[in-house]
């Protein structure tokens, strides 16, 4: 069987999507831009309180170019087969201005927006269909910062359908308003950021169906302070996904050598398949069930040869980079590439069931019953107040995937309830879902 695996290696190449990164002129070699970036999605799992990615077949990712000004330029958006399912492409003019930007789908012109530049500000979109017929418009205001404050949507006739208004603090967005030609708020979109810039959290509001939903997010950074991995949580700060970045820079040229081969690497979009380069110059097809090959490295041509150990001595080469922390892998003459990733799989706590506790820490008022707070602590220690002002101490914890919270009063049995997070209340059960306890969160003051 051996034999047939390097053709079978040379079919996962070609069905994989070409993706090489657009020669930008670099006006500064001590800044670093991107160039391009890859993002996918992943859907995560727990078992025991332990969080993890959860890969699949699954080519869909979607690809940014970048010019020069760290400005995305074109973008392909991947499907879950490996094909680029739609694009767009945009121009710009001398000054950096995006002027037009064409959307294809499958290859075939869909969508022509054309901007209206006036003192270098974009206030007017115009989107026409492949019949070169207005399908829609927009326009844009802007504050005294030139950071656009109203968006204006109009259908083919021009008339209103939409108006969206922006706040900002300190540069960035904190409030999104959509209005109704009537004035009637249709929805509203808060957002609290870090330092970076980067949401952490966001509201959604229905004011009609009297409907929120909530988003928290937490980072990884590189060293350019540029996320690699968003991790995205529920309402009740459970880790539901994770987005990926691997981005590539101006001045990522860095020579390969032997050692940033070796190791498990993971072909971008496929769940198991992919190659164990082993220190020994052996390899690893697949899920390691066979040793397939030997591997050698030449670091001046940057050629990676694999060859067979069943006696035929078949070899293929392969031109390799290592860009954005993907191992690229080309035949001479081919556009087709071949993106290997190294993968972490399970996820640290801090992003995950740290993430959750946060959800419960801080100081609760008591509704119902006796007057008195509950401040659950980060190291689950609890302490109770009453109207006195007299303390009692205990333990909490919790268990997300069973929904269940554990509290201990002072010498009191450890007891367990069903709890929910409803309407910014923290709701407490018996087992007989019969609501035992309410608290409401003790907003902290200046």
């Amino acid at each position: 069987m051996t034999k047939y695996l390097l053709l079978l290696l040379l079919a996962g190449l070609t069905a994989c999507v070409s993706s090489s990164p657009r020669s930008l002129k670099k006006t500064d070699l001590t800044q670093s831009k991107k160039v391009q970036v890859i993002q996918s999605h992943h859907d995560i799992s727990s078992e025991k309180g332990k969080f993890s990615v959860e890969y699949f077949d699954d080519y869909a990712y979607n690809i940014y170019h970048y010019k020069e000004q760290n400005v995305i330029a074109d973008a392909d958006f991947i499907d879950d087969k490996g094909e680029v399912y739609w694009n767009y492409e945009s121009t710009f003019n001398s000054s950096g201005n995006v002027t037009s930007v064409s959307i294809f789908v499958r290859g075939k012109l869909n969508t022509l927006m054309k901007n209206k530049i006036v003192d270098g500000l974009a206030v007017e979109e115009v989107y026409y269909d492949d019949e070169d017929q207005i399908k829609y418009s927009n326009l844009k205001e802007y504050n005294s910062d030139k950071v656009m404050s109203k968006k204006t949507d109009l259908d083919a006739e021009g008339k209103v359908v939409l108006v969206t208004e922006c706040d900002y603090k300190e540069g960035k967005p904190i409030l999104m308003t959509k209005k109704l030609p009537s004035g009637k708020v249709k929805e509203t979109i808060k957002f609290e950021n870090n330092s970076f810039g980067d949401a952490i959290k966001e509201v959604e509001f229905n004011p009609e169906k009297e409907d929120s939903r909530v988003v928290y997010y937490e980072y990884e950074y590189d060293q350019y302070d540029n996320w690699v991995r968003q991790y995205i949580y529920n309402q009740d700060r459970i880790l539901v996904g994770v987005n990926v970045r691997y981005i590539t820079y101006s001045n990522d040229n860095k020579i390969i050598t032997e050692f940033d081969i070796i190791g498990e690497w993971f072909i971008l979009g496929k769940e198991n398949e992919g190659f164990t380069f082993n220190e020994d110059h052996t390899f690893y097809w697949g899920d390691k069930s066979a040793q397939l090959g030997s591997w050698s490295f030449d670091v001046k041509k940057s050629v990676l040869t694999l060859k067979e150990m069943d006696g035929n001595e078949r070899e293929m080469e392969f031109n390799c980079e290592l860009k954005g922390g993907l191992l690229r892998l080309s035949k001479e003459g081919e556009k087709k590439v071949m993106k290997l990733e190294k993968r972490s799989s399970v996820i640290d706590d801090k992003f995950g069931i740290k993430v959750a506790e946060k959800a419960f820490l801080g100081k609760w008022k008591v509704v119902k019953g006796e007057e008195k707070t509950i401040e659950f602590l980060p190291d689950h220690e609890l302490i109770i107040t009453s109207a006195n002002n007299e303390t009692q101490k205990g333990y909490w914890d919790f268990d997300f995937e069973k929904a269940l919270f554990h509290m201990k009063k002072g010498s009191e049995e450890l007891n367990e309830y069903p709890y929910f997070f409803e309407e910014g209340q923290l709701k407490f059960y018996n087992h007989y879902l019969e609501e035992v306890l309410t608290l409401e969160p003790i907003k902290a003051t200046l």
